[in-house]
């Protein structure tokens, strides 16, 4: 890529544990945070007073989906504190681009990019080493690395850490059989449907499925960011 990635800097916002004190923030500002319990009572605590505009999450007792907090700010100016929890992000429509880092590829969502590019959102990770800031129009590769790095530093906090297990789904590998699967049940859905119809070839259909079975079986998917060291 041409943008050169830029470190991640450390800023002047002190965190409590993971999650930041967000009393000095005077700028729209997106918050990235690991998915733990002390973080999620932090965070529907601040939503209920106002301070924190929105959830971004996958669980929907307290967070909600990236499009619908987006469709919200389309054309809506104003200060708001939104906190992201990355780390659900993990299926393939929330987490589509596939990136490597340090010699390890998975899949991270978007939602920060456009969040920071788009909608002029400062971001700011937090973990247990302490916040670091992006400001906004940060290039891509440098979002990437920190939520990279901000899974790499959630991987250290044990148990805690309430979706390590869902961080599988981000592997290439995981959504390679996902894809196949789907392409099993697409192949037995289609084959129901039109088995009857007087038009319907067998062996064409055979082929279509041949041509998708091969498509499937590339080591990797060939479109992917860049390692951003």
């Amino acid at each position: 890529m041409s943008p050169q990635a830029q470190s991640p800097k450390r800023c002047a916002t002190q965190c409590d544990a993971t999650f930041p004190d967000v009393a000095n923030i005077t700028s729209s500002t997106a918050i990235i945070v690991a998915t733990t319990r002390p973080n999620i009572d932090r965070a529907t605590e601040l939503l209920g007073k106002g301070t924190v505009t929105e959830i971004i999450g996958a669980d929907p007792a307290y967070s909600t989906m990236p499009s619908d907090i987006l469709r919200k700010l389309d054309g809506k100016p104003g200060h708001r504190i939104i906190v992201v929890f990355s780390d659900q992000l993990t299926s393939s429509l929330d987490a589509p681009v596939l990136a490597s880092h340090q010699g390890r590829q998975r899949f991270l969502s978007l939602v920060e990019v456009i969040l920071n590019n788009l909608h002029g959102f400062h971001l700011l990770v937090c973990t247990c080493g302490g916040a670091v800031s992006l400001p906004p129009g940060s290039p891509l590769v440098s979002i990437l690395r920190a939520v990279s790095d901000c899974l790499d530093a959630s991987g250290h906090m044990g148990s805690d850490w309430l979706v390590e297990a869902a961080q599988v789904k981000r592997n290439p590998g995981t959504r390679l059989s996902e894809s196949r699967i789907r392409q099993r049940v697409f192949h037995s859905a289609v084959m129901h449907m039109y088995w009857k119809h007087p038009d319907f070839n067998p062996e064409r259909f055979d082929q279509i499925h041949r041509e998708l079975k091969n498509l499937y079986r590339a080591p990797e998917p060939t479109k992917r960011i860049a390692d951003a060291h």
